[in-house]
């Protein structure tokens, strides 16, 4: 049985599940486990993020070139296995494949920069 927080005695891990993950949270975390989400280790999942301004944080940066990076286990930041391309989908947001071979049991952190834009995290946590 899991820790209860609230009258209607529900679990924190089912909360944590079904709770919807805001866009704009400084460091988006998801905690990974038994196939909850539609990524895990091994798993190649698409990775879709929006850039914003560096000094409003808040209007949205079209037709940049961002630069994705992932840092694995606490590795130094590094390139994506096979370099892929990142696109744009409209209206300063962008999507990249992440390989299936960077996906590794443990921490996958992604960072998403472009020139002017703010700096964009996604951590992952997988057991």
């Amino acid at each position: 049985m899991g820790m209860r927080y609230n009258q209607k005695n529900e679990d924190i891990e089912g909360h944590v599940r079904r709770a919807p993950i805001h866009p704009r949270t400084p460091i988006n975390y998801l905690p990974v486990a038994g196939g909850t989400y539609p990524f895990g280790a091994g798993k190649s999942f698409l990775f879709c993020f929006k850039l914003v301004d560096n000094t409003d944080f808040a209007s949205p940066e079209p037709s940049k070139s961002p630069t994705v990076t992932i840092s694995k286990n606490g590795a130094a930041f590094a390139g994506l296995t096979g370099s892929p391309a990142v696109s744009e989908i409209s209206n300063g947001w962008y999507k990249v494949t992440v390989p299936a071979t960077d996906m590794v049991s443990g921490v996958v952190v992604l960072k998403a920069i472009a020139t002017g834009t703010a700096q964009e995290d996604f951590v992952i946590y997988m057991a």
